[in-house]
């Protein structure tokens, strides 16, 4: 599924369009990015929660940290509860 097809579903079980919920989405993404950036943590109840990571080069002192020894930022996803318990009751059928 893309983000459109998930606004198209959205749409359909709600009074908004999919052109609104596609904007929600959007902008949800782009402000989770922003609180990021900023050093935060960002938890979202019944999905969960975004933390942005950087691997790292081992120095002796603090003094000897700089932008060479952080590598680039990525993402770590945990889902919430709620979301862990919905895909528990995933059952794999093999396809015909």
């Amino acid at each position: 599924m893309n983000l459109h097809e998930i606004a198209e579903a959205l749409s359909e079980s709600s009074t908004l369009n999919p052109v609104d919920c596609y904007g929600v989405m959007v902008g949800m993404a782009a402000q989770i990015a922003k609180h990021q950036q900023e050093g935060n943590v960002v938890n979202i109840e019944f999905l969960g929660t975004f933390r942005i990571r950087a691997k790292s080069t081992a120095v002796e002192s603090p003094e000897l940290v700089s932008e060479k020894t952080i590598g680039k930022p990525s993402v770590n996803f945990r889902p919430s509860v709620l979301m862990k318990q919905r895909i528990s009751k995933t059952q794999f059928v093999p396809k015909k």
